[in-house]
């Protein structure tokens, strides 16, 4: 890291990635996309999109994911199907995400769900996407104990893994020479997936863990700033911490408070959060001046410039106070991923009307909607804005 006197930078080091073309704006949620020489018969197959609509970071994302179906359709404006978004908000909360969840399979008839931004949504409609056979694209980072694809089938996780920034975070620590370092995750049933890769790298390298620390999203200011006296107290100022960027603000504003941001300490975050360092308060940017991070890598193109471009217009015109510098990974990954759910769509009714049409009781019986459109979402290979898929 690099201290100079008291002004500092956040440094931000590119890993791997996960990227399609575009043009076009998205209408409303719930409407269906018309475009010039459509098919005569169009059929509608409704998706349900939940977000965390109060913040920032699900409007983007929502703003993606609807720009990506213009997009998809003005390019293959004589597909069969369109897909029709259905939103809901889920206010940041697993269990309005599972309702909303329930609402859209009962009352929608949706054939297939974006959302789960959380590990604790993940689970919840995981489990409810395998129990109805619908296809739920999440957003949520993977899981490694087990992977939730492992015993559910319809569950497709849209992210990357996050152990592989492991090797990246390693090399940082030996490039600065730190001998020593501090853990600190956010305390989960899932977010503690990357905290025995670290370990098992640092003890390669000969990097001693002085202490393992973990906060929750239920944690109080005053727990948090008692933690964190912990850890001043202890002769040790490089962290690697490994929390959501629900928490950052939190975390660091306190931290400041109590002079840890000052020369002298190091900090290192992991792409969980920093990938969303630009839909962060300034006043939070403004506490974490001085730290490292990892984020991932997103390849500038011609493309990703034109969707951001369209995105900061549409977004500003619907809240002026909104203003989009940048796409964050997830935001770029759900414009990916709802390429491959519209082609996935058009794929699996061409090839559920192959199968009735040879009136074969076993093609019959394997035609189920949910089914086939998974097969298909798993089968895509296509290079979007992030990279190969």
């Amino acid at each position: 890291m690099e201290f100079q006197g008291k002004k500092q930078t956040i440094f931000c080091l590119s890993f791997v990635t996960f990227c399609l073309l575009g043009d076009i704006f998205a209408q409303s949620n719930e409407e269906l996309m018309h475009y010039d020489n459509n098919p005569l018969t169009v059929e509608e197959v409704r998706v349900g999109v939940i977000l965390d609509m109060q913040s920032r970071e699900g409007k983007i994302v929502l703003g993606c994911i609807s720009t990506a179906l213009s997009d998809f359709y003005h390019l293959h404006n004589n597909y069969s199907t369109r897909v029709v978004l259905h939103s809901r908000d889920s206010s940041g909360k697993h269990l309005h995400a599972l309702s909303a969840a329930l609402d859209l399979l009962n009352n929608i008839k949706v054939e297939a769900i974006i959302g789960a931004q959380t590990r604790m949504e993940a689970n919840l409609l995981a489990d409810l996407g395998e129990d109805v056979e619908v296809p739920i694209l999440s957003l949520s980072q993977p899981s490694l104990a087990p992977p939730l694809t492992d015993k559910n089938p319809f569950f497709v996780e849209v992210t990357q893994d996050e152990t592989l920034q492991v090797t990246g975070i390693t090399a940082l620590i030996e490039m600065f020479t730190w001998r020593n370092v501090i853990l600190l995750y956010e305390r989960t049933n899932h977010a503690s997936d990357i905290i025995p890769s670290l370990i098992n790298s640092f003890q390669e390298k000969n990097v001693y863990i002085a202490y393992i620390s973990s906060i929750s999203v239920s944690s109080t200011t005053e727990q948090i700033i008692e933690e964190l006296q912990k850890l001043k107290a202890l002769d040790n100022t490089v962290f690697v911490v490994h929390i959501s960027h629900f928490l950052v603000p939190r975390l660091f504003m306190d931290a400041k408070k109590l002079g840890m941001m000052s020369e002298g300490y190091a900090w290192i975050l992991t792409s969980t959060s920093l990938n969303f360092l630009n839909s962060m308060d300034s006043a939070v940017i403004e506490s974490m001046q001085g730290v490292l991070g990892l984020k991932s890598h997103i390849p500038t193109s011609r493309s990703l410039h034109n969707l951001t471009s369209r995105l900061r217009r549409k977004l500003y015109v619907e809240e002026s106070h909104m203003e989009v510098l940048e796409l964050s990974a997830d935001a770029i990954w759900a414009y990916d991923a709802t390429w491959v759910l519209a082609e996935a769509v058009e794929r699996s009714r061409i090839k559920i009307s192959t199968r009735l049409n040879r009136k074969d009781l076993n093609d019959i019986k394997s035609s189920k909607p949910g089914s086939v459109l998974r097969e298909e979402i798993l089968q895509s290979r296509v290079k979007g804005l992030s990279g190969e898929i």
